[in-house]
């Protein structure tokens, strides 16, 4: 018969038997399964460590509820998010920099996500004290502020076989 576009024609095997292509590692600032990847450490020829960042964002939270969101949070199957520490505050804002702050909103609001505000607090966590910071790497102690916005972070061990 006549090969068809789409390759729907169950009696051709010939894409069925090629070797399923490794995938490729995802860049810094590229959005990966419905999250964006803010940095990428431990690299081998077969896995590397992703510390990967929500594209959307909560606002008016206090830290109580922003830790209840955190531990119930779930985009494409992938769980245990956290509220970002210091440390990771420290990367966020050094890769956010490194990619381009427009650039980094730009892909943000294509994959459906929010923004990241210059001005507003975010939270984040310290040996067990909530401190707020601003993603210019500002980090201060929370004081009279009650509500914050939050971003969730996850460390994603990605193996190029999965």
């Amino acid at each position: 018969g006549k090969k068809t576009e789409t390759n729907d024609d169950p009696n051709n095997e010939e894409d069925n038997n090629k070797p399923q292509e490794p995938m490729k590692l995802p860049a810094i600032g590229s959005i990966w399964n419905n999250t964006c990847v803010m940095a990428i450490k431990n690299i081998t020829s077969t896995s590397a460590e992703l510390l990967l960042m929500s594209i959307n964002e909560w606002q008016g939270l206090s830290p109580e509820d922003a830790y209840i969101s955190a531990s119930s949070y779930i985009v494409s199957n992938i769980t245990g998010w956290r509220i970002p520490t210091i440390t990771d505050v420290t990367e966020l804002s050094s890769n956010r920099q490194k990619i381009g702050i427009s650039l980094l909103n730009s892909t943000l609001k294509e994959a459906g996500g929010d923004a990241i505000s210059a001005n507003a607090y975010y939270l984040c966590w310290n040996n067990e004290i909530y401190k707020k910071f601003r993603f210019s790497g500002t980090i201060t102690d929370i004081g009279n502020t009650k509500q914050f916005r939050l971003r969730l972070i996850k460390n994603y061990i990605w193996n190029k076989d999965s």
